[in-house]
């Protein structure tokens, strides 16, 4: 059986500052916001384990907004690419 490996979310900067992304950027107008109810869905695993994650600080990192929690499909995107992981020989018996 293959090895999950989480990433811990890394704060926002102390500073305050945020990227140079410009409201008329591309990235910008593609960025979706999804809630745990919708990304548990996407991803096939339970509301209750991606609450644990938050808790746990692991998982794909999140926003809240007003109350709610979101997470940014883009970090979503990031998060599964950064824990993508490939069979060993070993693991198909030879």
């Amino acid at each position: 059986m293959g090895n999950i490996v989480v990433l811990k979310h890394e704060p926002a900067p102390a500073d305050g500052q945020l990227a140079d992304l410009q409201i008329n950027d591309p990235e910008f107008k593609s960025r979706r916001l999804v809630s745990t109810r919708e990304l548990s869905a996407i991803w096939g695993v339970p509301e209750s384990t991606l609450r644990y994650w938050r808790c746990a600080e692991v998982g794909p990192p999140y926003v809240k907004l007003g109350g709610r929690i979101k997470y940014d499909l883009v970090d979503v995107e990031l998060y599964v690419r950064a824990n993508k992981r490939n069979p060993s020989v070993r693991a198909h018996g030879g």
